[in-house]
């Protein structure tokens, strides 16, 4: 079809219009997409008509077309796309003569002007256009273009570079801050220059709820305490209430930092919806919630009360969470401390099957890679409840367990599979996973080395788990 888009097209320069029009006609009986006047394209059919005509040596009709299209398209009010200017200005900057860079400036500043959103070039083509006029006109917007699409094909140095000279240009631009905050961290391995240049993109557009959720992770990556975190956050809660990841967040520091009946009130005000990577945590924070208001409940001697929260943390989900309750849930340490209320209710028969159900699950501990894997402390809750039932044998089986994995796996090279799914973190700025498994372990041995009455070495474990992850909610709730 290309090839009779410019048999058609020469037999029209040699006035044969007769011969051009049935070969017209021929083509649209093979393919009724083929016809594609200016009125009925859109940018991207529009640049690939453009790219054959100029692979075609036809600079002239190629402008032709483009512009018919750009005054159709101005004429209704609408936005032009960037690369559609700049490709006019590229082949204007290719026709001979003087007469041509007049035009070729105008349409390259036109460009450069135009409404940025949605423009991600991707073509070889785009590279083409876009580095011959950056470098000829010093373009800003078009060095910012270059980076997107050579960040995307992990030409990092060079779209780095790009990046670079885009922010020089235009400094007020928030974008281009952002997407070199992520370049720096996770590729320069710079955290604190991304940290500088995330804080300058958000400061330049406060209204921007994705790239605050960013400036909070990068945070959270920085080890920025808790309590900072959330004062920023209810400073900008309008921002915090518009994403359910971002509310989210602000929920989990809430339970981290225990302030666990508004952060339970917060889950019960909001409809939430899953998205991908956030499976799992709108369940895993109300049963946060519950649990820590029981277990507080308890320590008041309220033992209605905490029996009322636990038979609601290990009953269905409410709908608002968005998500319901795996047939595999993990509920040991629900059901171990509703045994010990019941026991104190009076409740013998009951608490003696909840202890019961406390000791069952996987006993095997695992790597802490996906939102379903085993938790190190379903394995904890199982030792302490073969304890209450007095089987001590395989309560300090469960302990050695977790201190012994810790122990073997403390220096393990972990690596995620290519076709991971389900990853417990959001992935805006890579994660050293070498340094997340030294975590995962030192939180295993914590648990496991309390449950051996070994309280210093536990101790221990928590407060080098802590300097690397202050905001580790398994340490802050089990007061490790």
């Amino acid at each position: 079809m290309k090839a009779r888009a410019l048999k058609e097209n020469l037999l029209k320069k040699l006035g044969r219009g007769e011969e051009a029009a049935d070969l017209h006609r021929e083509s649209l009986g093979i393919d009724p997409l083929y016809d594609r006047q200016p009125e009925k394209i859109n940018h991207n059919t529009l640049l690939e008509l453009m790219i054959d005509l100029y692979e075609a040596g036809d600079y002239t009709q190629g402008i032709a077309l483009a512009e018919k299209w750009v005054e159709q398209k101005s004429a209704k009010g609408e936005n032009i796309y960037p690369l559609v200017y700049y490709y006019i200005a590229y082949g204007y900057d290719n026709l001979p003569g003087a007469q041509a860079a007049g035009p070729a400036e105008h349409y390259a500043a036109l460009g450069e002007k135009a409404a940025a959103d949605g423009c991600f070039p991707h073509r070889t083509e785009d590279y083409i256009v876009l580095k011959r006029l950056a470098a000829e006109y010093d373009l800003g917007m078009a060095y910012y273009y270059l980076g997107c699409l050579l960040y995307d094909k992990r030409v990092y140095g060079e779209a780095v570079a790009d990046y670079e000279k885009a922010a020089l240009k235009y400094p007020e631009f928030p974008t281009v801050h952002r997407n070199l905050a992520l370049a720096y961290y996770n590729v320069k391995k710079q955290p604190q220059r991304a940290y500088e240049e995330l804080t300058k993109a958000f400061a330049l557009d406060e209204t921007d709820a994705r790239v605050y959720l960013e400036l909070d992770q990068l945070k959270k990556r920085l080890n920025i305490s808790m309590k900072e975190r959330l004062s920023d956050m209810d400073k900008h809660f309008v921002l915090v209430k518009s994403r359910d990841d971002l509310y989210l967040e602000y929920v989990t520091l809430m339970n981290t930092l225990g302030e666990n009946a508004k952060a339970l009130v917060l889950i019960e005000a909001r409809q939430f919806h899953q998205w991908e990577g956030g499976e799992g945590k709108v369940a895993a924070q109300y049963l946060t919630a519950l649990h820590q208001l029981a277990k507080a409940a308890v320590v008041k001697g309220d033992y209605a009360e905490a029996k009322s929260l636990l038979l609601r943390a290990v009953g269905e989900y409410p709908h608002n969470l968005g998500e319901g309750k795996l047939e595999s849930a993990q509920e040991n340490n629900l059901y171990y401390l509703l045994g010990l209320v019941q026991e104190k209710l009076g409740e013998t028969e009951d608490a003696l099957d909840c202890l019961t159900k406390a000791c069952h699950g996987e006993s095997e501990p695992v790597g802490m890679m996906y939102y379903n894997d085993q938790p190190p402390e379903m394995i904890y809750y199982q030792g302490l409840a073969y304890r209450k039932l007095g089987d001590e044998e395989q309560a300090v089986q469960r302990f050695c367990k977790l201190v012994d994995y810790g122990k073997e796996h403390i220096g393990d090279e972990i690596k995620i599979d290519y076709f991971a799914v389900s990853l417990p973190d959001l992935l805006i700025f890579e994660e050293n996973l070498n340094e997340r498994n030294r975590k995962h372990c030192l939180f295993m041995m914590s648990l496991g080395l309390r449950g051996l009455g070994q309280t210093d070495e536990a101790k221990a474990c928590a407060e080098e788990l802590l300097s690397m992850d202050n905001a580790h909610q398994g340490i802050r709730v089990h007061d490790l």
